[in-house]
């Protein structure tokens, strides 16, 4: 949903923030609402890990590795612009792809937001 910030900052308040992302993101799950913001394969927004992690031979096919949740839901299903067609003993993965993204097919009009997965500490 955001990107890594790499470039050196004088200030050592950024310095810290930047220090700590992995641990925010490892802390977070995106909330899908339009899905321009939100990475598809990248970011954790359907299940407890990112989708390339979940599916890397699809991952390692698609040709739209960078696109986001939107740029890939046509409306009726999700294209992932694969290089080539799967053979037969990869058909269970897209069985099991489909199964998972069953339930992430509700775009809204609303903007794609972070949500904290752990305990509040309020």
């Amino acid at each position: 949903m955001t990107e890594v910030v790499t470039n050196p900052y004088n200030c050592s308040v950024w310095r810290s923030i930047r220090n700590l992302w992995q641990l925010v993101r490892e802390g977070t799950s995106c909330k899908v609402g339009n899905g321009e913001k939100v990475a598809f394969w990248n970011d954790i927004w359907c299940g407890q890990e990112a989708l390339k992690h979940a599916f890397p031979v699809l991952h390692s096919l698609s040709q739209a590795q960078e696109a986001t949740v939107t740029e890939l839901w046509t409306g009726q299903g999700w294209n992932l612009f694969l290089r080539r067609s799967l053979n037969d003993w990869e058909m269970t993965t897209i069985v099991r792809f489909h199964d998972t993204m069953q339930m992430a097919t509700n775009l809204t009009g609303e903007e794609d937001r972070l949500v904290w997965k752990g305990e509040s500490s309020l």
